[in-house]
């Protein structure tokens, strides 16, 4: 077992070694780890047909049986706000689309696609549309999703809002966009409509895509997360990244890269350490996107990052510690049961090497 010990780290092809301190019990700075930490974003419109692959089953289920929990399942995106409920509509989705890489600009969705939805085997956010501020059309969704839906966790009323446009349905005409008062008569109306109706809670998310960076970079980046973090907490509300993932929205040549699954573990970790209680990573069109996890047929890059630190969250991590100062390439983590035994100890080398420059001293 690892104790309160000096751990002397030494990497290949490296001069340097480092000496790491690992307590017996969890330090102070040790962050209480949600057993759904690592969920799952599905955009709108492609839900079903990732509900209807084998890919997406197989992949949950490998998640889940490394955490010994569920990840939680979003359904949203940007179509979210695009989408009608039609309660006669006797298919999931119904939408046409110029190529199949397209998402759709205008959509409609059925009584199956809420079916769907009730089927998947962790906790469920319902995104409805909220731009078209079609209140009689989401509201009947949001009835029969409450009515049918055993793991219905939560809505989410609109993607984005802080992104409308001026002339977004929901903004009253001559607006200037979306902004504080127009927000607050928005809630008023659409909480007022939906809160007697049924015991709901209500979310509105917010994407955080990250730069790609190195370690030090994600410790400083994911450090934005603590005072929103500590606020929900101080409320007894838990703190979620209800669309996250890659850089640049996923751009090719970056997400589909080793380097992203290693951005995965760290992200994840720090995340979780910055009061982060839940990350919803995203996935967009099936097999064309490059910070997906898998497609029709194909496990992609960033899913071995999801499978590796799972794996070292395991069953029975329940607070995981950074070692480290922050200010390197180089994430060590230490991970602590329900015991306040340590596990297991992570150490993540961050350093980008691309095959003919010369290789850093700090383990590249």
């Amino acid at each position: 077992m690892v104790s309160n010990t000096c751990i002397l780290l030494a990497f290949l092809l490296s001069p340097t070694i480092l000496a790491v301190t690992v307590p017996n019990t969890p330090p102070p700075s040790a962050a209480v780890v949600d057993p759904s930490l690592l969920s799952v974003s599905i955009e709108f419109f492609t839900f079903p047909a990732y509900a209807q692959i084998a890919a997406t089953s197989n992949c949950i289920a490998n998640i889940a049986t490394l955490r010994g929990a569920q990840p939680a399942i979003r359904i949203g995106g940007t179509t979210q706000d695009r989408a009608t409920y039609d309660p006669t509509l006797s298919i999931a989705v119904d939408y046409t689309v110029a190529s199949q890489a397209d998402a759709p600009t205008t959509l409609t969705y059925g009584p199956p696609f809420i079916t769907l939805a009730s089927q998947q085997p962790g906790a469920v956010t319902l995104g409805l549309n909220r731009q078209l501020n079609n209140q009689s059309a989401s509201l009947a969704a949001a009835k029969l999703a409450q009515k049918t839906m055993s793991n219905l966790f939560a809505f989410e009323l609109g993607n984005e809002p802080e992104f409308y446009a001026s002339d977004s349905p929901i903004i009253i005409a001559g607006g200037e966009g979306w902004n504080q008062d127009v927000d607050a008569a928005s809630e008023k109306s659409w909480f007022g409509a939906f809160s007697p109706s049924a015991s709901m809670r209500i979310a509105v998310s917010d994407d955080f895509l990250t730069m790609w960076v190195i370690s030090s970079g994600i410790v400083s980046y994911t450090r934005q997360y603590q005072s929103e973090a500590s606020a929900a907490h101080e409320a007894g509300i838990k703190y979620f990244l209800g669309e996250t993932n890659s850089a640049t929205c996923g751009g090719g040549g970056i997400s589909s890269t080793f380097g992203a699954a290693l951005w995965i573990v760290d992200y994840v970790l720090q995340g979780a350490l910055n009061g982060v209680d839940r990350l919803y990573f995203h996935q967009g069109t099936i097999s064309n996107c490059a910070y997906c996890f898998w497609g029709q047929s194909s496990i992609f890059t960033p899913y071995y990052g999801v499978a590796f630190v799972s794996e070292f969250l395991g069953t029975n991590g329940v607070k995981v510690a950074m070692l480290d100062d922050g200010s390197s390439a180089i994430g060590i983590y230490a991970l602590y049961s329900s015991t306040n035994a340590p596990v297991r100890l992570l150490v993540v080398n961050t350093n980008y090497f691309n095959g003919t420059a010369s290789k850093k001293d700090d383990g590249s």
